[in-house]
């Protein structure tokens, strides 16, 4: 009998819970707004709206990208120093700061393409690799001369955020295997992804883990 109270008492306790809270799907929007922390975002509560701001920024909706110039309160026109800005929500899509500032000296946020307790977004960048060139005789076939040359490429880089402590980590093989460390059968499934696999399966790795591991917000007005 007492079991079953206590039993009663719990379901009792996450009806109510879960009135005040809402899941945190994939494609979760948060609250519009500006983030000056990782635990703002967590609750789902901007430090400041939209609304007492005049802001100069643009995004870029296929790559989520958001560049962001100017925050400047409307009540007294003081800047918001961008380095103290966390994230950035826009259209419910969280950006975070990545630190970075743009050829046009504006600060780059990526947005979280997956929401979720594993959060990943990705952004390109440019890159330069020297490349080696040599000279051969033509009599003998040998190289007589060695040099290096730049070339220009584009690298795509991946990057988690954990919701239960905030780091954000390279997304890859390695750090994804430690956070599914609770999941003895995912975790085992991408320790055996082999090398030509991890790069169609290890996102599909991350979803599955997500799936599996909900988590919450507490619930803000629309």
């Amino acid at each position: 009998m007492r079991i079953l109270t206590l039993f009663i008492l719990v379901l009792q306790c996450c009806a109510i819970w879960c009135q005040d809270s809402v899941l945190v799907t994939k494609n979760f929007s948060f609250e519009n707004g500006i983030y000056l922390s990782f635990e703002s975002l967590k609750n789902n509560k901007p430090d400041h709206k939209w609304e007492t701001l005049t802001s100069t920024y643009f995004t870029n909706p296929t790559t989520l990208l958001a560049e962001v110039k100017e925050l400047r309160f409307k009540e007294n026109e003081k800047l918001l120093p961008i380095k103290e800005v966390y994230a950035i929500s826009i259209k419910g899509i969280p950006y975070i700061n990545s630190g970075q500032t743009s050829d046009a000296k504006m600060a780059k946020f990526y947005g979280l393409k997956i929401r979720g307790v594993l959060g990943y977004y990705s952004f390109e960048e440019k890159v330069i690799d020297k490349i080696k060139i040599q000279a051969y005789n033509p009599i003998n076939g040998q190289p007589f001369r060695t040099g290096f040359v730049e070339k220009e490429r584009t690298k795509k880089i991946e990057k988690t955020l954990s919701w239960l402590d905030g780091k954000i980590s390279d997304f890859n093989q390695e750090n994804l295997m430690k956070y599914v460390q609770d999941d003895l059968p995912l975790l085992n499934s991408i320790k055996d992804l082999e090398d030509w696999e991890v790069e169609e399966k290890l996102f599909k790795c991350l979803l599955i883990y997500n799936d599996r591991h909900a988590i919450y917000v507490p619930k803000r007005s629309l």
